[in-house]
C-alpha cells in the first residue's frame, strides 16, 4: 500500500522488477476504466437511437431533434511499413521489457480522428468511443454534455406534444 494515500499499488505479473513501470493505484485504474466505459456506452447508446419523425398534434409541431456527437476514431497501425522499428519493438518484448515495449508501440499508432460517424478506436480496442467524462477540464466534453441534455429535453417535449399533454410552464425555450 502507498503510505501517503493508502491505495494499493497494483503490479502486473512479470513487471515487478521493471524500473520503467510507474506505480498505479487501484483507485486510478477504476476511475480510468469507468471513464472509458462511459465513453463507449454513450457512443453505443447514440447509435441505438432512432431518428424521430416530426409530427403535428393539436396544431403543435414537434421540435426537430438530432444529436451529433464527436466520435474519436483511431485506425489500426501498420506495423509492416516500418520493419526496422518493428524488430526493435519485438526485441523489447522478448527481453520482457513490457513497459518500454508498450511505449514504443505507440510510435506506430495513427493519430485520433474526430468525426460525427462512429468508428473503431484501435488504441482502446473499442468499436466506438466519445470522450465526454471531464466537462470541467475539456470544452468538447462540456459541449457533449450540453448537446445530450438538449437532445433529451427535446425528446421529452416531443413526447408530451405527441401525447397531447400540455407542456409545463416552467419549461422555457432555453430548455
Amino acid at each position: 500500500r502507498d503510505e501517503d494515500t493508502g491505495d494499493a499499488n497494483v503490479t502486473l505479473e512479470g513487471e515487478g522488477d521493471d524500473p520503467y513501470a510507474s506505480p498505479v493505484s487501484s483507485s486510478q485504474l477504476i476511475v480510468t476504466e469507468m471513464m472509458i466505459m462511459a465513453g463507449e456506452a454513450i457512443g453505443k447508446w447514440h447509435q441505438a437511437q432512432t431518428t424521430q419523425e416530426i409530427t403535428v398534434s393539436d396544431g403543435l409541431a414537434q421540435l426537430p431533434n438530432e444529436l451529433k456527437l464527436p466520435y474519436r476514431r483511431q485506425p489500426a497501425p501498420d506495423f509492416k511499413s516500418r520493419e526496422a522499428e518493428s524488430r526493435h519493438m519485438d526485441f523489447l518484448y522478448a527481453m520482457n521489457k513490457r513497459y518500454p515495449h508498450a511505449w514504443y508501440a505507440r510510435r506506430f499508432f495513427n493519430s485520433v480522428q474526430v468525426s460525427e460517424d462512429a468508428g473503431p478506436h484501435f488504441g482502446m480496442g473499442l468499436a466506438c468511443y466519445v470522450q465526454w467524462t471531464s466537462p470541467i477540464r475539456r470544452l468538447t466534453d462540456l459541449q457533449v454534455h450540453a448537446a445530450l441534455k438538449r437532445y433529451l429535453r427535446k425528446k421529452r417535449i416531443n413526447l408530451l406534444i405527441q401525447k397531447g399533454i400540455p407542456i409545463p410552464a416552467d419549461i422555457t425555450s432555453m430548455d
